[in-house]
């Protein structure tokens, strides 16, 4: 998108913020689109006449929008006349992608764009604990486990911000990381029953100290200083605070964050 923003009119801004249902205009930048079409022009061009009758169903009021974002690019949608299509007539209300979606010939789908892609994957992993959904021309593989969140681009190559499983290495794809979530086997290991707590404790002794509270495990080392929060499995509770040392990027658990602090007793700890 940000190749095209120089040859956009009003009108091309007002309906490219309804088919990415983004109110900013300035926020449209870095949204993409694929396209058979050689020149960015014709893209554009294409990629409007697909999504219009979408944008004019959106624009006409007579629709609950919500209910018609499954519908955008979809070949059936009418979206005229108080008729969403001739199938599901007031849109599709479900969760999930609409089961009779058929999209335009003209849309050059990336491998992993196609919602009914995205459901079967998800069919796959749901089951342990793993969720796949499209957000902002993204798709975000969200561990509901560990409360960790992986980003993929449509064609399935792992982004450079995103969170990442060092066990699969560093070039692994979504077909990687959709085959370690069918496959794996959560074993809970409660680390204040088996006694584990209390060897960190005095295994932190003059570092830091732990407090259990429910099922809550709590380390600090100065009052002044951030608390790390973990669960009784070990989870980080918060993977994504800004607190979390760079060391521990990609490997943020109750373990690691103890060894961690062993491992700097004489250093600056955050």
């Amino acid at each position: 998108m940000s190749r095209l923003i120089e040859m956009l009119l009003p009108c091309h801004i007002d309906d490219l913020t309804v088919i990415y249902d983004e109110i900013d205009p300035d926020k449209l930048i870095g949204q993409t689109f694929s396209s058979y079409k050689p020149l960015p022009c014709e893209a554009l061009e294409e990629h409007l006449n697909i999504h219009r009758r979408y944008v004019n169903a959106v624009n006409s009021e007579e629709f609950t929008s919500c209910y018609l974002q499954v519908c955008a690019g979809c070949k059936l949608l009418h979206g005229a006349n108080n008729i969403v299509c001739g199938i599901h007539s007031y849109g599709w209300f479900e969760d999930g992608c609409c089961p009779d979606k058929q999209w335009d010939e003209r849309k050059a789908l990336f491998p992993f764009e196609d919602d009914a892609v995205v459901e079967s994957l998800n069919r796959e992993i749901s089951s342990n604990q793993a969720n796949l959904c499209k957000f902002y021309g993204d798709l975000i593989l969200w561990d509901e486990y560990a409360n960790r969140r992986f980003s993929f681009s449509y064609s399935g190559i792992l982004l450079k911000h995103s969170d990442r499983l060092l066990e699969l290495g560093t070039e692994a794809r979504l077909l990687s990381y959709i085959q370690y979530f069918r496959t794996r086997n959560v074993v809970v290991f409660d680390y204040v029953a088996s006694g584990r707590v209390s060897e960190f404790t005095k295994e932190l002794k003059g570092i830091a100290k732990i407090e259990v509270d429910g099922d809550e495990i709590s380390i600090f080392f100065d009052i002044y200083a951030p608390c790390h929060r973990f669960r009784r499995d070990g989870v980080a509770l918060h993977p994504y605070s800004t607190f979390v040392p760079q060391e521990l990027k990609y490997n943020y658990n109750l373990v690691s964050y103890v060894n961690y602090l062993k491992s700097k007793k004489f250093g600056v700890l955050g």
